[in-house]
């Protein structure tokens, strides 16, 4: 059988981060290609781009359905899905609906019930793979995820890590498949005026980028112990950029006072990460829990070199002395060693800077959408087209 256009649910809770940018990107590649695709949603956990990209998804005529969800398991959930199975009652004839996040996949799945409806489930990082999660929480997440498994006829790991994690946590091998994140290209800014908002004046001090949100599984604090080190241990010539915002800000910015290197970090709040890679030397990456992280694509498009702890696909992407380093979750000290390496050489930042741009190409968002395809009709029973 020949490749046919589709009509796809996508449903999303978490309308933000990385999640939610790549369901917005994949709906609109998919409506680009000419499949008819709806999109479901919920506002508890909503950011600027997402806002952003409903409109441009609903300008090319994609629909659009706010159903809320809960952001923990709970009656919520329950209602949500009977929701879901409303919308799936009234609209029966889509030939997949596509679950993002576990708590979207929870509620699509309960919603399918008793339906003849192909489902799809991306989970972004499953809940018993995330570090430091308590065992019994493990254990309750991954005995749901293998019963939910029953009403899903494919899932989608966006990550190594992720994909052997599922293997050795006994979900059914038939079911995974592995489609590793990608980004569409954004604008950028230019070098020397974004340097220059920082107040960068030398084009010898070594800017430091890090690029999330401030919260604990980012672990930012991480990171300016780093650069306190640094400045310790008589790195003066830097600077770190932060964007984002979040719950740990205060406590940043008292880290700062208390520690003085407020001269040396400067806040940058919630502003595009891509837009203002092009001023940095090193991104610096200190979570503590990733699966793919969306900022490591737009450091490869750009050419910077990273600095990033040992998590989710990280290690698979990240080669120690070739495109940057890794280092364990929490350790400042070796962030801090592996960042004046790369202040101390800039023939190091720049052969690092060529692999980088090098590992982009494998990771295009057309080769995305491309193998996603393939696993819907794969799970129709269809054959894609190849070419």
């Amino acid at each position: 059988m020949t490749e046919k256009p589709l009509r796809i649910l996508q449903v999303i809770e978490s309308s933000s981060g990385g999640s939610g940018r790549h369901t917005l990107e994949l709906t609109l590649e998919l409506a680009k290609r000419g499949h008819q695709v709806d999109l479901v949603y919920s506002v508890a956990k909503i950011d600027d781009r997402f806002l952003a990209g409903l409109e441009v998804l609903k300008s090319m005529g994609v629909g659009t359905h706010h159903i809320e969800m809960p952001r923990r398991v709970d009656l919520g959930e329950f209602k949500a899905a009977l929701k879901i199975r409303k919308l799936l009652s009234k609209q029966p004839n889509y030939d997949i609906m596509h679950l993002q996040s576990a708590l979207a996949g929870a509620a699509g799945r309960m919603a399918r019930l008793g339906k003849k409806q192909v489902t799809i489930y991306t989970p972004h990082l499953l809940r018993s793979a995330v570090p430091g999660t308590r065992r019994i929480e493990a254990m309750f997440t991954g005995s749901l995820e293998r019963f939910l498994s029953a009403w899903t006829d494919r899932i989608i790991l966006v990550s190594l890590f992720e994909l052997d994690h599922a293997l050795q946590h006994g979900l059914n091998p038939k079911k995974l498949a592995l489609v590793e994140n990608a980004a569409i290209e954004e604008p950028m800014g230019s070098r020397e005026e974004l340097r220059a908002e920082l107040g960068v004046k030398s084009a010898d001090t070594f800017v430091i980028g890090a690029v999330g949100r401030l919260t604990a599984q980012k672990d930012p604090l991480t990171l300016l112990r780093a650069i306190k080190h640094m400045k310790d241990h008589g790195c003066l010539n830097i600077k770190l950029a932060l964007i984002g915002s979040g719950k740990l800000e205060p406590d940043c910015r008292a880290f700062c006072k208390e520690n003085q290197i407020e001269d040396f970090v400067t806040f940058l709040g919630p502003v595009s990460g891509n837009y203002w890679m092009p001023a940095f030397d090193v991104l610096a990456l200190p979570s503590a829990s990733e699966s793919w992280p969306y900022v490591m694509l737009e450091a490869a498009t750009a050419g910077v070199p990273m600095v990033a702890t040992k998590v989710g696909s990280v290690p698979q992407f990240v080669t120690d002395g070739v495109n940057g380093f890794t280092v364990e979750v929490g350790d400042h000290a070796a962030m801090a060693e592996a960042l004046q390496k790369l202040d101390s050489s800039v023939e190091l930042r720049k052969s690092m800077s060529e692999a980088m741009r090098l590992k982009s190409k494998d990771h295009t968002i057309d080769r995305m959408v491309t193998e996603t395809l393939a696993v819907y009709y794969d799970a129709l029973g269809l054959k894609a087209k190849t070419s």
